[in-house]
């Protein structure tokens, strides 16, 4: 923040920027979300209010109140609670340790008539499950079988050196890919993005323009220069290690606990305990 100021520039981040966010501070993000193995055109990428912001937005393209919406048997907190607010109706598919089930998949969106898939392959939360890549190219088929719509969360995929590819890579017409700097960096920053078909590009504008007008300028050139700096790369370090070092502890004292699903070294998403533990 007191670079900002040395540099003469907080001014003009205080007035009124595009909706989608500053272009520079777009092509910065575009960088890192490349370093996770999301590659796309800087068009299709858009500021948000963390990432909570760009699922709601997601949620809103492609769902409408009351419809179903398909989600891991156990899901994010936060689709639950954008789902009483806004009235869509979850409805959970089941799992193993590689992922989401295809079949099951298949034969959710039959049944449900839903539009709309929210699923984080990489470290789910609360499974802390990571999703096989022959898993996610069944997963891919399933979803263009269907015409649906993928909402991908890929918030954790920092704690991996070689991320897996993410499904969004895929079917990138089919689907919203939703990253945050939450984890990564700190919650309070309320800053994330959302990678959109590019069908999508004016609406989501619109959208975020409707609900909160544009992400913070002053927030988003923080990032920015976190990311240009290498320091976000130092946190990011620091953070897989002590990831690493906590679950360490936590097989070691909890291991007749810990279900098989909880294996990822890195993992900062959770974990479930066996039913028929000591």
């Amino acid at each position: 923040m007191s670079e900002l100021l040395d540099d003469g520039v907080l001014e003009s981040l205080l007035g009124y920027l595009p909706h989608q966010g500053a272009a520079a501070h777009r092509e910065i993000f575009l960088g890192w979300l490349s370093d996770l193995g999301l590659k796309t055109d800087v068009q299709n990428l858009f500021i948000t209010h963390g990432g909570q912001h760009a699922i709601s937005i997601a949620l809103n393209m492609v769902s409408a109140p009351g419809e179903a919406v398909l989600t891991e048997q156990f899901t994010y907190s936060g689709m639950v609670a954008l789902s009483s607010q806004n009235g869509y109706r979850l409805h959970g598919v089941p799992g193993d340790a590689h992922g989401l089930l295809p079949e099951a998949l298949d034969r959710a969106f039959g049944e449900t008539g839903a539009r709309a898939l929210f699923a984080t392959p990489t470290l789910q939360t609360p499974t802390a499950t990571v999703m096989s890549s022959e898993r996610r190219e069944l997963i891919a088929n399933v979803i263009k079988k269907h015409g649906a719509f993928l909402i991908e969360d890929d918030v954790y995929a920092f704690l991996f050196e070689s991320p897996p590819i993410p499904i969004s890579m895929l079917i990138p017409e089919r689907s919203f890919y939703v990253s945050s700097f939450a984890k990564c960096l700190a919650p309070g920053l309320r800053i994330g993005s959302l990678v959109a078909p590019e069908p999508f590009r004016d609406r989501v504008i619109n959208a975020i323009r409707a609900t909160g007008w544009m992400a913070s300028p002053i927030m988003s050139e923080v990032v920015s220069r976190l990311i240009h700096s290498g320091d976000l790369s130092r946190q990011v370090h620091a953070k897989r290690g002590a990831a690493a070092r906590r679950n360490a502890i936590a097989d070691r004292v909890l291991g007749n606990w810990l279900s098989p699903l909880s294996a990822a070294p890195a993992s900062i998403a959770g974990c479930l305990f066996r039913p028929d533990g000591p």
